[in-house]
């Protein structure tokens, strides 16, 4: 918090839920909380006639953000058609040879299916998928490599 580093001992564990929590106590004005993992934060506060309580942040991942997959060669990824009724195909171009993941993610983050997990050599990468199983909606493509993402946005009617 603030630049400096709590200690594990700091937090609580609450049994049989996979959640911890800690009492930290603060001066008045804005604070900075960075973390690793997935977090929630609840400020609670009080003053002479008032308290108060309120979500102070978190960091979930926003899927219609893209991080930069550094493999894939700049402006190659292509997903047709897109809007799509069942067929798809995806492509693009890397930039040295690797593991490549493809995972289908529904708009609240789950996972939908599992698309392509295989070692791919570097090049142009072309796959054609079909989305007969998957109901209409929008959807997430996740592309990995295990150390970067990319997500790209598809539409099946």
């Amino acid at each position: 918090m603030d630049n400096v580093l709590l200690s594990p001992n700091v937090f609580i564990t609450i049994q049989n839920s996979g959640y911890s929590y800690a009492l930290i106590k603060t001066t008045s004005g804005g604070h900075s909380i960075t973390c690793v993992d997935p977090i929630s934060v609840l400020v609670y506060g009080y003053g002479n006639a008032v308290s108060y309580g309120y979500f102070g942040g978190m960091n979930f991942k926003n899927l219609e953000e893209n991080t930069t997959l550094e493999l894939i060669k700049s402006g190659t990824v292509s997903i047709s058609p897109n809007p799509t009724n069942e067929d798809f195909t995806i492509s693009f171009e890397l930039e040295k040879s690797c593991n490549i993941e493809i995972i289908l993610f529904d708009v609240l983050g789950k996972q939908v299916k599992n698309i392509y997990n295989d070692f791919t050599n570097e090049g142009i990468f072309r796959q054609t998928i079909r989305l007969l199983d998957i109901p209409k909606g929008v959807y997430y493509l996740q592309i990995s490599n295990g150390e970067f993402a990319r997500i790209e946005r598809i539409v099946v009617n």
